[in-house]
């Protein structure tokens, strides 16, 4: 497996007159099977877990242009990942990373945050009969729901609710996600293999 490290950052960028919840976003982007995402930050770190396969996810974050922070991920096109059960439960173990912009914020027409990455071991439960996955891992909490084999739900981060897309099957569960608020901006997503 691939991957790549986002180096710490401290982000900036002028603002004018604004209110600081207006100026922090997120949200979901093209990934391709290498990990390059498709959107194009300033200050931009990517970073990607990729496995042998060509399947996986990639984020980034960094300043939007006109001002402010914005945060990103996206899954790749999954190779065969095996259809999805519609009897029983699975459980998949893997890994997720996200991105974390924090201590966001307004002064002087600029708009600043600190940056990390958070990574770690993630264990995801299916119940293929109800199309339901869940699991959690560190301060990351994760409530997906398939149907058929793509995934769509909802994520939470230190209390910060945020979207979830994906994929579920027989073999694989890949999910990218992303959340944010005034004070907090994260994206990141995970890969992970059915036991």
């Amino acid at each position: 497996m691939r991957l790549s490290f986002l180096p710490a950052l401290a982000m900036a960028t002028a603002l004018s007159g604004c209110l600081q919840d207006l100026y922090t976003d997120s949200g979901f982007t093209n990934v391709t099977s290498t990990g390059s995402v498709t959107e194009r930050l300033g200050q931009q770190g990517i970073a990607s877990v990729i496995d042998a396969d060509g399947d996986g996810f990639a984020y980034s974050s960094g300043t939007e242009s006109g001002g402010g922070l914005r945060a990103v991920a996206g899954f790749t096109n999954p190779s065969d990942i095996g259809l999805r059960p519609v009897t029983s439960v699975g459980r998949y173990t893997g890994r997720y990373e996200l991105i974390e912009v924090y201590d966001i914020d307004l002064r002087g027409g600029f708009i600043s945050g600190s940056q990390d990455q958070v990574s770690g071991s993630i264990v995801l439960n299916a119940d293929f009969s109800t199309g339901t996955l869940t699991g959690r891992a560190g301060e990351l909490s994760v409530s997906g729901r398939a149907l058929g084999s793509q995934l769509t739900g909802g994520v939470q981060y230190r209390g910060v609710s945020g979207d979830l897309r994906g994929v579920l099957g027989d073999d694989k569960a890949i999910g990218a996600f992303h959340g944010n608020d005034a004070d907090l901006i994260y994206a990141g997503g995970f890969l992970t293999y059915r036991d």
